[in-house]
């Protein structure tokens, strides 16, 4: 008696079909998450450089300013010291030397749509409270929306 083993060319072949019946029933949900995450991520990457910027200010002991580009889905934090000309400092924008800590441009598909801040910027000051509190709302290709508030006393959260 002969001893076989592996698997037969039929059983191959039905596997394959099911893993590719499979495979087109999922990639279509697959790709529709795909926007979710995007805008997901950007909204806690906007929400995170909101507390960093105001953690910067308490630390360094100098205003600290976050900028929306909201014609090119970016956005600019610095330190608003002047850099090195005290005539320039706290005046909310990035002059030469002073010292830029991120600037960002968000990812594919998703823009900043809106902002309610003044000047679409926030400053924090030196105890982090913010100059305005508002709202940054970013959407994606497919129409999801997030938006990120900001209270006076420095608090966010995305919504």
């Amino acid at each position: 008696m002969q001893k076989t083993s592996g698997f037969s060319l039929m059983e191959l072949m039905v596997t394959i079909a099911i893993i590719s019946i499979l495979s087109i029933i999922a990639i279509p949900n697959i790709i529709a998450w795909v926007p979710k995450f995007r805008i997901g991520g950007a909204s806690r990457d906007v929400l995170s450089i909101l507390q960093k910027t105001r953690i910067r200010a308490v630390k360094d002991n100098t205003n600290c300013v976050l900028m929306f580009d909201t014609g090119n889905a970016r956005y600019t934090a610095f330190l608003d010291d002047g850099g090195g000309n005290p005539a320039n400092a706290g005046n909310g924008v990035l002059d030469g030397g002073e010292r830029t800590l991120v600037q960002k441009t968000l990812a594919t598909g998703v823009d900043i749509t809106a902002t309610t801040l003044p000047g679409d910027l926030v400053v924090f000051n030196t105890q982090g409270i913010a100059s305005s509190a508002g709202t940054v709302t970013l959407t994606d290709t497919r129409g999801n929306v997030r938006q990120i508030l900001l209270e006076l006393a420095g608090g966010s959260r995305i919504q």
